[in-house]
């Protein structure tokens, strides 16, 4: 698979779900982000040790976690808003 795909769609959008699977089952805005990060470092390092090429972390380990809070703000915040039961 062609690792500009991988590291643009595959890599952001397989952590964002399990990061909010995550912050649904645990209530913990923080799981996500960190999740997000922990998941892109490893795709990186494994990468970059698998090519031999020199270790540097992108923008992506600050961008990724910073959407990936957002949306777990608001997942949480749809979540735990009060219905109106007729």
């Amino acid at each position: 698979m062609d690792p500009f795909v991988l590291q643009l769609i595959i890599i952001p959008f397989l952590a964002f779900a399990i990061g909010i699977v995550l912050t649904i089952a645990t209530k913990n805005i923080i799981a996500a982000p960190i999740l997000t990060l922990a998941l892109n470092v490893t795709y990186e390092s494994m990468y970059h040790y698998i090519l031999n090429y020199s270790f540097s972390l992108s923008s992506w380990n600050i961008i990724l976690p910073l959407i990936s809070l957002f949306t777990a703000y608001l997942t949480l915040t749809v979540l735990n808003q009060p219905t109106d039961e007729l």
